[in-house]
């Protein structure tokens, strides 16, 4: 039976005893030999998997749980350093700077975004190149190289791809994606080809990918993939602010023209379709 007691006479809870010495560098690596030959079972029973930091990413490898669900995230939340368990408590530097007001207290805020690897997510433009946001924290890379999983979230998010489904956009959905990528890229800086390497880009892929099968031959997505993987072969671009006015209204230009040539050739195939009908 619970009893209650006089605010006088109550006692509050006793936190657990402090931590032990921290370990040294050297017993870290140790551990961590000794952890790698054996690593850690999962609480599924199965041996976790190591996940290691890309090149220019900065973060301690840990043990995770190694079977993924259908969204690719991870089964248990289980996560251990490589070379121990992960401390519960903060130390003693950490509780001084709580202190001194330099960090919050953990409980006071609201944890930061996790990919489904675990890691700490990034905050940018996101691989989609739907919206600015969060995406996986193991990329490296202006085009996000090495990225562990697929996770990414934008603000409108949930928003934009309802939209999308709507059976009514099916016509103009691919428009509708990529005049959404293109304004993203322009007001974020995202890198893209120069007006001056789109002949000698064009050149490239037909002698590596062959000939083009499509009606406006390579599109926008082909040359990007294209020029991102041999971007070494082609002159760097100018800095965001420094653009030629004329570059871009060629693009403007461009991207009016092939709008107007995308709706003639769905006007054609529609009215192909009446005629046959008819007939």
């Amino acid at each position: 039976m619970d009893e209650t007691y006089p605010f006088e006479k109550f006692r509050r809870w006793v936190p657990p005893p402090p931590n032990p010495p921290p370990t040294t560098d050297d017993e870290k690596e140790e551990a961590s030999a000794m952890r790698i030959m054996n690593p850690p079972l999962c609480h599924c029973d199965q041996p976790s998997r190591l996940i290691r930091p890309n090149p220019g990413v900065n973060f301690t490898p840990f043990f995770r749980c190694p079977p993924r669900k259908w969204d690719g995230g991870q089964i248990y939340d289980f996560q251990e350093y490589v070379y121990g368990p992960k401390s519960h408590w903060p130390t003693d530097a950490e509780i001084e700077e709580f202190n001194s007001g330099t960090k919050k207290w953990p409980c006071i805020f609201f944890p930061p975004f996790s990919c489904k690897c675990g890691i700490l997510a990034r905050r940018g433009v996101v691989p989609s190149e739907l919206g600015k946001g969060w995406y996986c924290g193991n990329s490296y890379g202006d085009f996000w190289e090495g990225r562990g999983c697929d996770w990414e979230y934008f603000s409108d998010q949930e928003e934009w791809f309802v939209e999308m489904r709507h059976p009514m956009l099916e016509p103009d959905r691919a428009r509708r994606i990529e005049d959404r990528k293109n304004k993203i890229r322009e007001d974020y800086g995202v890198l893209v080809p120069r007006r001056q390497d789109l002949k000698k880009l064009r050149e490239d892929m037909c002698r590596d990918l062959g000939q083009p099968t499509g009606v406006f031959g390579f599109t926008n997505a082909q040359r990007l993939m294209y020029w991102r993987r041999h971007r070494s072969r082609y002159a760097p671009r100018v800095p965001e602010g420094q653009e030629d006015k004329e570059e871009r209204e060629y693009w403007r230009m461009r991207m009016e023209r092939d709008r107007e040539e995308y709706r003639r050739q769905q006007g054609n195939a529609r009215g192909k379709e009446v005629m046959q009908d008819d007939e």
